[in-house]
């Protein structure tokens, strides 16, 4: 009996090994902003928050899309991911330009880190995180991908932690070093399990490389504009406040719905059942909806103690954020395999739509935090009913 229940336990661990290692991995950051809001002084907590949307942005778009490039055209032969060399000098470029302009684009109009170089570590250090994150993707190595994606809340947990509001910067950029050091050891334990082929892409990769971009433009939009807005408009305490409240209200169920899509993608590769699907996206859906409402709950019970300001206009806009959003990141997958580069560009010209119209009526009657989480629920509604629409012919493979 207890040989049955090791047996159980390992097979759990195997099966989802990865989603304990997000656990725990998204605690610490969660952990990371409560420790932080207790103990930074007022400038060094509004640099945290603004770094922290520094990373959020650079993980949506540091390479402007041709990760997906790189999981629609990368092949598996005989447990080694195929690589095409274009793909990988397209990957450096993107992010390279990345690196270089959204630095000159953020300081000072809706960011003050006050220093290029912090930007600089962010870009190329996510952009580490992320090129590995999708390799072990493509080897079905969840866990590792899982740790080069997420380790560094680990670290950085440890480095508010251990900073104590004293020297806050250095401690934080020792972490990202730290970080990188480590992502790169996980990479050259399966080194050799990556081919670079010279093979050539097919003819319509550079529009899909566009229609790629595009979407994750609009993305990060969708994810940042609220930042954008109060960046722009308040000040830096009401920017902190606002970070500080969605980090913990919104970013854990982010967390998960990324994850859903990242291990949706390698399930999508090899096989796809209609009726199947959309059982595991309503499923999700509603489970979203009841795990939010405990958490909205907890946070609401106990504000003070958090010092986070909450109200319960906020649950039905939060509600229909994370259900839309968890929901979406399926659809995102499937959609991102097999939606013709025409789909893609009509799909994200009626996100855009709704984005700016959406996000001007906010700025016009005024910038505030049920304003901006109404905007957000109205996007992702949008958003996922039109990948629901694009993909219902999709048909059945194996």
């Amino acid at each position: 009996m207890g040989l049955k229940h090791l047996e159980l336990l390992k097979k759990t661990m195997t099966q989802h090994g990865s989603f304990l290692a997000l656990g725990v991995m998204s605690f610490a950051f969660f952990a990371a902003s409560v420790v932080a809001k207790k103990t930074m002084s007022g400038d060094d907590f509004y640099y945290w928050n603004a770094l922290i949307t520094v990373l959020t942005v650079s993980f949506s778009f540091c390479f402007f899309g041709s990760e997906q490039i790189l999981l629609r055209f990368a092949r598996i032969e005989k447990a080694k991911v195929i690589v095409q060399r274009k793909v990988v000098y397209l990957m450096i470029g993107s992010l390279l330009f990345f690196s270089t302009a959204f630095p000159l684009i953020a300081e000072g109009s809706f960011l003050k880190l006050g220093s290029l170089k912090d930007y600089s570590l962010c870009t190329v250090s996510v952009g580490l995180f992320v090129f590995v994150y999708n390799y072990f993707r493509l080897l079905k190595s969840f866990v590792q991908a899982q740790v080069a994606l997420n380790g560094w809340k680990l670290l950085v947990f440890c480095a508010v932690l251990l900073s104590s509001g004293v020297g806050v910067r250095a401690y934080l950029a020792g972490a990202m070093f730290l970080a990188v050091a480590i992502t790169i050891g996980i990479y050259f334990l399966r080194r050799e399990d990556c081919v670079l082929s010279s093979e050539e892409l097919p003819n319509d990769w550079v529009s899909l490389f566009l229609s790629y971009a595009f979407s994750l433009a609009l993305l990060v939009l969708l994810n940042n504009v609220d930042r954008f807005l109060f960046g722009y408009a308040g000040d830096n305490y009401v920017f902190s406040s606002y970070v500080y409240l969605v980090s913990l209200l919104l970013m854990p169920f982010s967390i998960v719905s990324n994850y859903f899509g990242f291990r949706e993608v390698a399930f999508l590769k090899r096989s796809y059942k209609r009726s199947r699907f959309k059982v595991k996206a309503v499923r999700i859906f509603v489970a979203s909806c009841l795990l939010f409402f405990s958490w909205f709950l907890f946070l609401y019970l106990l504000r003070d103690s958090f010092e986070i300001d909450i109200s319960f206009s906020y649950l039905f806009p939060g509600v229909l954020i994370v259900s839309c959003r968890n929901a979406y990141s399926l659809y995102s997958a499937l959609f991102g395999l097999h939606g013709s580069p025409k789909q893609i560009q009509i799909g994200n010209l009626m996100t855009l739509t709704v984005v700016v119209f959406s996000a001007w009526v906010v700025f016009y009657f005024g910038v505030n935090t049920l304003s901006v989480l109404i905007m957000l629920s109205v996007f992702w509604i949008s958003r996922l009913s039109i990948y629901v629409w694009f993909t219902r012919k999709v048909e059945d493979y194996a």
